[in-house]
């Protein structure tokens, strides 16, 4: 969950701070006044995520194989983009170029999430092997 974190900070700050810069400024006359004093709460909200996501993974992955890791991130991002994207297109008016957009990113950084998850529980699986049989 902390590398996904980590990931997440930046994967986001790349996305909706550089990539995304344009379309995202379109919503500026909608953003709070005091945005900078709320951020605390979208690491809590990106904590909160990465955390079930996790705990999603482990839980229903059985054999932490790729294509379990790809299903798992398709199904977590679809949900993420009906649940919080489409949400946003249906409560505001944004444009769904926009709404498209974040769907997407989200897409890929749930991918990766599943990527990153696989890799790290596999490397730990092995080494605790190789530990456990060398006491």
């Amino acid at each position: 969950s902390s590398i996904l974190f980590v990931f997440a900070l930046v994967w986001n700050s790349l996305a909706h701070l550089i990539i995304l810069k344009e379309l995202n400024d379109s919503l500026a006359k909608i953003h709070r006044a005091d945005i900078n004093d709320k951020m605390w709460i979208s690491l809590f909200v990106t904590i909160t995520i990465v955390l079930i996501f996790t705990i999603s993974y482990i839980r229903y992955n059985r054999n932490n194989k790729l294509k379990e890791a790809i299903v798992h991130s398709l199904f977590f991002a679809i949900f993420i983009a009906v649940v919080v994207d489409i949400n946003q297109y249906v409560l505001y008016n944004i444009p769904f170029k926009l709404i498209a957009a974040w769907m997407l990113f989200g897409l890929g950084e749930f991918i990766i999430y599943g990527l990153i998850t696989q890799r790290v529980i596999k490397f730990l699986g092995r080494n605790m092997n190789s530990i456990l049989q060398n006491d």
